[in-house]
This record gives C-alpha cells, sequence and structure tokens, in this order.
C-alpha cells in the first residue's frame, strides 16, 4: 500500500479547496504586511467551515500554522490523524508537534505508529531516539539513531530537529512583541528592531527585513518621544542595517553622537546597541579593545553588578570585551562569568565559568559547582558537554552523563564548523552510548 507524505495532503483536497489553500498565502501575506497577524492566522482557519474539514483539510492547516500558532497547528494535526489513525503520515506530523509540545511519551507512541510502515524514515528514527533517551531507553535509542543514517541524511537530520525544538517564526515573534509595545512595555520596542534587523528563518539563515525595520523605527519615534537619546541610539542601530556602512560614515555617526570614540566619548545605554557599534568601530579600525576596556569597564561593572542584576547585557559586553584583551585579563573573565551566573542565574555564563575552571585544570567530575549548574540548568548543552568530559577523565559511568547530554543537543545544536550548527556532538554522543552499552553487554 502507498503512504502518503505530509505535502502530498494539498493534492487530496478538492479542487475548491485547492484553489484556496493557494489563495490564502497571499491574503494572508498581504494582512501580516500591515501588522495583522491574527487576522491573518484567521485567513485560513475561517475560510472552510469547521465541520466540513476532512483529514486533509486538517494536515494542511496544521502544515500552514506549524510554528505559527503551535496549539491550533497540534489541534488540526490530532483531528487529522483521529480520521487517518494508521496514515504514517498524520502520526508523524501528530508527533512531531507533541514532540514541540514536551509531549514525549505520545510523540514516542507516535513515531512508532509512523515506523511501522517504513521502519527506514530517517527523520522518525532521529526524533524517536530523542524520545527514548528522555525515557531512558537507551539501547533502543541507539538503534533508531543509526537507523537514521546520521552520515547520510545529517541536513535533513538537522532541519528536523530545529522544526522540533527551534523557536516560534519569526512573524508569530514579531505579533508578540507589537502586543507588548502596544500594551505600554516600551522596552519591547528594542527587541522589535532586533529581531526585524536579524530576521532569522531557522539556525542557519537569517536577513534584514527592512520593511519591518522601517516600521519600527516609525513606531520608535512615536513611542520613545519623551526619550531622545535612546531613540537616537537606536536610529544609529537600525541604520547600520538599512545603510551601507563604511569608515567614513561610521566616524561621522560616532562623532556627531559622541559614542565610543573620542576621550570624552560615552557608551550607548543599550548593551545591544552598544555591542553592534563596537563590533562595526573594531571591524572598521576606528576603536580598539585595549582602549574601549580602559575606558568603559567601570561603567559597564556598574551597570552591570552594583545595583543587582538589571542588564544582562553589560555582563556579556564586558565579557566580550576581556576575550579580545587576551591572556592579560583572563582571570577576570572567570571572575566575572562567576558573578553574571550567580547574579543573573544564566546559564551560558555558568558554561563559560566552568569552561574556564577545566581549561585550568581546577574541575573534575564531582566538583560541586559543576554539580549545582548541572542541577539549575540540566538542559543546558555546554553544562552537559563538560559534565561528559569529566566523566569520561575520570572513568566514571557515562550512562546518565550522555543520558542527559544527548536530549539537551537535540533543543539546540552546537556548531559543526565555526557558528554552523549540525549534528558532529550528536553523533559522536551517540557513538559514545553505543560504546558504553557494548561494554556493558562483554561484561
Amino acid at each position: 500500500m502507498a503512504h502518503l507524505h505530509a505535502g502530498d495532503f494539498t493534492a487530496q483536497v478538492s479542487e475548491a479547496r485547492k484553489t484556496h489553500y493557494q489563495l490564502a498565502p497571499i491574503a494572508a501575506n498581504t494582512l501580516i504586511m500591515e501588522d495583522k497577524f491574527d487576522e491573518a492566522m484567521q485567513v485560513f482557519i475561517k475560510a472552510v467551515p469547521d465541520a466540513e474539514l476532512t483529514a486533509a483539510d486538517c494536515m494542511v492547516l496544521a502544515e500552514f500554522l506549524f510554528r505559527l500558532d503551535d496549539a491550533k497547528s497540534l489541534e488540526y494535526s490530532r483531528r487529522a490523524n483521529d480520521k487517518l489513525p494508521d496514515e504514517p503520515a498524520t502520526n508523524l506530523e501528530l508527533a512531531k508537534r507533541l514532540h514541540r509540545a514536551g509531549n514525549h511519551t505520545e510523540a514516542q507512541i507516535r513515531y512508532k505508529w509512523s515506523l511501522a510502515a517504513d521502519p527506514a524514515q530517517f527523520l522518525p528514527n532521529a526524533l524517536q531516539a530523542e524520545c527514548l533517551t528522555r525515557s531512558r531507553m537507551a539501547k533502543e535509542a541507539v538503534a533508531h539513531w543509526e537507523k537514521a543514517g546520521p552520515e547520510d541524511n545529517a541536513t535533513g537530520i538537522a532541519y528536523g530537529i530545529f522544526e522540533v525544538h527551534g523557536p516560534a517564526n519569526p512573524l508569530k515573534r514579531r505579533a508578540d512583541l507589537l502586543k507588548a509595545v502596544q500594551q505600554g512595555q516600551t522596552a519591547k520596542i528594542e527587541d522589535l528592531i532586533a529581531l526585524s534587523a536579524v530576521w532569522d528563518r531557522d539556525w542557519w539563515n537569517s536577513e534584514v527585513n527592512k520593511a519591518f525595520l522601517q516600521r519600527d523605527m516609525e513606531m520608535a519615534r512615536k513611542v520613545l518621544a519623551a526619550e531622545p537619546q535612546r531613540l537616537a541610539e537606536l536610529n544609529l542601530y537600525a541604520r547600520t542595517y538599512l545603510e551601507e556602512v563604511n569608515a567614513e560614515w561610521l566616524k561621522k555617526e560616532l562623532e556627531e553622537g559622541g559614542w565610543l570614540i573620542g576621550e570624552k566619548s560615552k557608551l550607548p545605554s543599550s548593551a545591544r546597541v552598544a555591542e553592534r557599534l563596537i563590533n562595526l568601530a573594531g571591524k572598521h579600525h576606528l576603536a580598539d579593545v585595549p582602549t574601549l576596556l580602559s575606558r568603559f569597564e567601570k561603567e559597564l561593572r556598574t551597570r552591570a553588578f552594583a545595583d543587582g542584576p538589571k542588564d544582562l547585557g553589560a555582563v556579556n559586553l564586558l565579557a566580550g570585551l576581556m576575550i579580545n584583551a587576551g591572556k592579560a585579563r583572563a582571570a577576570d573573565l572567570t571572575a566575572v562569568k562567576r558573578v553574571g551566573w550567580k547574579l543573573y542565574h544564566d546559564p551560558v555564563m555558568a558554561g563559560g565559568y566552568l569552561a574556564d575552571k577545566l581549561n585550568q585544570n581546577k574541575l573534575d567530575y564531582k566538583n560541586l559547582e559543576l554539580r549545582s549548574a548541572l542541577t539549575e540548568f540540566p538542559q543546558d548543552s555546554m553544562l552537559c558537554m563538560l559534565d561528559v568530559v569529566l566523566a569520561k577523565e575520570g572513568s566514571y559511568s557515562m550512562r546518565d552523563p550522555l543520558l542527559a547530554a544527548i536530549p539537551a543537543e537535540f533543543t539546540q545544536l552546537s556548531p559543526d564548523v565555526g557558528t554552523v550548527r549540525g549534528i558532529s556532538r550528536l553523533n559522536a554522543y551517540f557513538g559514545m552510548l553505543k560504546e558504553y552499552l557494548d561494554k556493558q553487554f562483554v561484561k
């Protein structure tokens, strides 16, 4: 018997429905460009009477709404599966949405149903492997990962993991930020501008959404009319994405604003803006790290630590400058990371601090700070990696560290090369788990 793939369901609907599903994205996109996100979603949902929806309709709607409205996407996917409970495609799509919602137990059942018809499918095998590690079924998890063929299907597996664990569609995040700003949370305008500046379609691809960024700045000029300094910072930040930046242009803008360059220059109040301008100033040889650190370290420390956990961005900016300052500030950098962890409860700072301790040969598997960090951040891939490394170095059992590290790695994927995320570390973990299990079998 031939089985359908998720995309095949569009072909299964009536001609009238097919026309609707071809025209709906056009109508929805028009509304989205007017920042009418909720109305755009209704274009899909309300055009077909609910009582008339077939399994194919439900699958198409579930696919349209995936990462835009996860609750609705799950609802339609479940309805499709209720109508076609033995269809591998409906089971796979339902499994992915349950997985994304954190319902690993039911997702595991649905992946199993999908694989029953075609055991060689690489994606449900890979995603099932995660669910099984969360159920501590190590042997079964390894078997499914091997069936996924990670060497041959690395790109497809990585993208499938993104679909389950990646953030909401940027359109959805934009809609949420717009609502927050409209409700009086003016601080969110900066997040809105930053999202448009780096419009991330997935973990690998982003671009500047110039149309939205220009609209954001129009809103900022209204919302921040009483805060001219903050508005000026965000305006320059946005312009660095909208315009061509060269040394002459940047020098003129920084000097006119009194930012960064010159003995009496100031640091932008926004750490995000400051980081962007510092990176550009360095790139165009307008400022160097030792000078910037000397000029602004005291202010950054005050912002970061003086009045409690108020500016994590200042901690990150201070740490970034110290990293680029080299070995001379290594001890200070480690101290900053530790305070950043303890004061802000930030997993990145915790991982950075403990990685420094490992590099200094001051960390072992039973280290109390490592154990504390893992308790606080059990899903952080950096901390779990340290746990695996130290368990191996100390000849401790690898089972528990790997059964924690594998799902943690699934949630974000570490870079394979440079900053490009991939499955190399994940594949290595499964290899280590297999090796551990094989040794236990021999014993």
